[in-house]
């Protein structure tokens, strides 16, 4: 793939395209039955075979002449139109032999194996997703020593697996995590970074917007607001956070942790799922980086200088997973130009007892922010979760601040996310330990972030001033009501549920093999990628079969032309 350039890609989508004449032309023509792909048996119910004979040509024995070619009769499905014989190979028979023998012979007038169809379920590859269950209803089992303990929960039980059937991210949506800061060449992170265009690692402002070197984002730490407006001053273009020097506190690895919970790479085969993270190694939204500080000291100056970079530079979302007391009109103003602009602002309502003395956290609490609250299904209620705590039903941990200004709430505690690694219980990169898991408000703004960054992924225009009013209410109206009925101080409007926010958008479009809501050159980088693989072969998807005759080859190239989308 590496060769194929984006110009290449296009080209030959082009070419494609111009040709979808005459491929319809040749689809047209009936095919070659005798010479059939057929599907692994694993995907064939009961070795079984749905027939339709000629009724000028049919025997007086239906079952006598099936029993003549070597298979028997098990049932048959009479339908208005057409009556079908459902006939079984025998174990130990050649099923490919006997469908070749059955579709040769011309008293048949159609076949197929009788396949078995799966329910649309995208359940990415990722070791940590569900952790030891084998599906997400196991994943989600309840007592102790479940399986929740040690898998991304909060994924399974706001329906991530649902969303991802609608889309796992686009890449042009972008998500400014301001935080601590991120561990830039992170196995999940590296690939999911925001890449300034105009920028280049050279010492010098190569974009000319006041911000040296911010090629993934910026180290706003330090900064200072000048006077009179304009662009601030210090900090640096190396927005890492620090290196966990105690592993045993979750704040360590703060901003990665964040970072990752909105979109990880997904279904590359390790550590967590991110939840825009994609599903192929050029999907998922990408992470714009600002650090504000550290997990002791964000100063004002910082956030506010990050948020107005984060508008300047394209942002569709900013996530914020902190707050304190208010910083006036200068923190308010900034949270609106954000919003007036078409940026979905989110932030952590706080956590007892750190915080703002009372009531929800701010920026949180401001009107143009979204407040985020957090659900756990853990008991006993404690921000460190043993391995013998019980799964039980949601309810809102002690920790998540309440108040009016709660809108939604997500799942907070015992977060599976990405870490620094090192040490005792997070060698592998990753907080999926009993003593490491993320938990806190902080753990829940993230989730909301990422589900906003799906919507816009969907969205006609990402780029629309009121695109951020409609990712809102689409939401808050889709979220699962708990506590009182309607929007309440503990819960807001409830905890989001990303399967319904995203079924509006559900609307399965050809051409689409990577299954993220576009039909594009990824697509065809994809097919390209898996050119010859069969049904049988490791790594084939029915996504990826476009045609659905069993193999990847030219004819899902030409689907792809046919329904290719331009770029915006």
């Amino acid at each position: 793939m590496k060769n194929f350039s984006t110009t290449t890609l296009v080209i030959m989508l082009a070419l494609l395209l111009a040709f979808s004449g005459s491929t319809q032309r040749v689809n047209a023509q009936s095919p070659d039955r005798s010479t059939a792909i057929l599907p692994a048996q694993s995907q064939i119910h009961d070795r079984q075979i749905l027939v339709e004979l000629d009724p000028s040509r049919a025997a007086k024995s239906t079952s006598a002449w099936f029993a003549n070619k070597g298979v028997s009769q098990v049932d048959s499905l009479p339908l208005s139109y057409a009556e079908y014989r459902i006939v079984r190979v025998p174990e130990g028979q050649d099923y490919a032999a006997a469908y070749q023998q059955l579709a040769s012979d011309p008293s048949v007038l159609s076949i197929a194996p009788n396949v078995i169809k799966h329910v649309s379920e995208f359940i990415p590859n990722d070791p940590l997703f569900l952790g030891t269950a084998s599906d997400v209803a196991g994943g989600l089992a309840s007592g102790a020593g479940s399986p929740a303990l040690s898998n991304q929960w909060g994924l399974l039980l706001s329906g991530a697996q649902d969303a991802w059937d609608v889309t796992t991210g686009k890449n042009s949506i972008v998500v400014a995590v301001l935080d601590t800061g991120a561990k830039l060449d992170h196995e999940d992170l590296q690939n999911r970074l925001w890449n300034n265009p105009g920028e280049a690692l050279d010492g010098a402002d190569t974009d000319g917007n006041g911000f040296v070197d911010d090629v993934h984002g910026y180290d706003f730490q330090g900064y200072s607001l000048p006077v009179g407006g304009g662009v601030g001053s210090g900090g640096d273009g190396d927005p890492t956070d620090q290196e966990a020097t105690n592993i045993d506190t979750t704040f360590d690895s703060h901003g990665t942790s964040t970072a990752s919970i909105v979109a990880g790479q997904t279904n590359n085969g390790t550590g967590m799922s991110g939840v825009a993270g994609g599903s192929t190694p050029s999907g998922g939204v990408r992470l714009m980086i600002c650090r504000v500080g550290t997990a002791s000291t964000i100063s004002l100056a910082a956030e506010i200088g990050a948020i107005d970079y984060a508008v300047s530079n394209g942002a569709h979302v900013i996530t914020m997973s902190f707050g304190g007391e208010t910083g006036g009109d200068p923190e308010e103003n900034a949270i609106d130009r954000a919003w007036n602009a078409g940026v979905y602002v989110c932030a952590a309502a706080g956590n007892y007892p750190q915080g703002a003395a009372a009531g929800v956290d701010l920026p949180a609490g401001f009107a143009n922010c979204v407040a985020v609250g957090a659900t756990t299904i853990f008991s006993p209620d404690s921000v460190t979760v043993g391995p013998g705590a019980q799964v039980v039903a949601e309810y809102r941990p002690s920790y998540s601040k309440t108040g009016p200004e709660v809108e939604i709430s997500a799942p907070g505690t015992r977060i599976v996310s990405a870490a620094w690694g090192g040490g005792n219980a997070v060698t592998d990169g990753y907080m999926d330990s009993f003593q490491h898991q993320f938990t806190g408000t902080s753990a829940a703004t993230p989730v909301v972030a990422g589900l906003a960054a799906l919507l816009y992924s969907v969205l006609p225009d990402p780029e629309a001033t009121d695109a951020n009013q409609i990712v809102r209410d689409r939401i808050n109206q889709t979220a699962l009501d708990l506590g009182p009925a309607g929007r309440d101080e503990q819960f807001g409007f409830g905890r989001i549920r990303m399967g319904e926010a995203l079924a509006a958008y559900a609307v399965g479009k050809p051409g689409d093999a990577n299954g993220d809501g576009f039909v594009d050159e990824t697509d065809l980088a994809l097919i390209i990628a898996n050119y010859g693989k069969r049904s049988t072969d490791s790594g084939f998807t029915t996504k990826m079969d476009l045609n659905g005759d069993g193999v990847i080859d030219e004819l899902d190239v030409l689907e792809i032309g046919k329904y290719y989308e331009a770029a915006p």
